[in-house]
C-alpha cells in the first residue's frame, strides 16, 4: 500500500511540475481592467514587458487613445516590472 501511495503521490507531483508557468496578463495589474488591455491589446501592447518597456513618446500615444493612459501608466509600469521581474 505505501508503494501505490508513493508511486501514484510522485506521478501528481511530476504532472504539476511540468505545467508551464502563467504569465502575468495586463488585467492583473489593479485598475487596469478589460477595456483598458482590450485597447492596448489593439495597439499591440500584450504583455507587462511591452507595458513597461512603453517610451514617453508610446505613452503620449496611448494617452491619446486611451481615457487617463498617462495618469495610471507610471504605477501600471512599476507592477509590470516587478510582476515579471525586470
Amino acid at each position: 500500500m505505501d508503494y501505490y501511495y508513493s508511486h501514484h503521490h510522485n506521478k501528481k507531483a511530476t504532472k504539476k511540475e511540468e505545467t508551464p508557468p502563467v504569465e502575468p496578463k495586463l488585467t492583473d495589474l489593479p485598475g487596469l481592467g478589460n477595456t483598458t488591455a482590450q485597447k492596448l491589446n489593439e495597439e499591440g501592447i500584450v504583455t507587462l514587458k511591452q507595458l513597461a518597456s512603453l517610451s514617453p513618446e508610446q505613452v503620449d500615444a496611448l494617452d491619446e487613445k486611451i481615457k487617463n493612459f498617462k495618469a495610471n501608466f507610471e504605477n501600471w509600469a512599476k507592477l509590470a516590472a516587478e510582476k515579471i521581474n525586470l
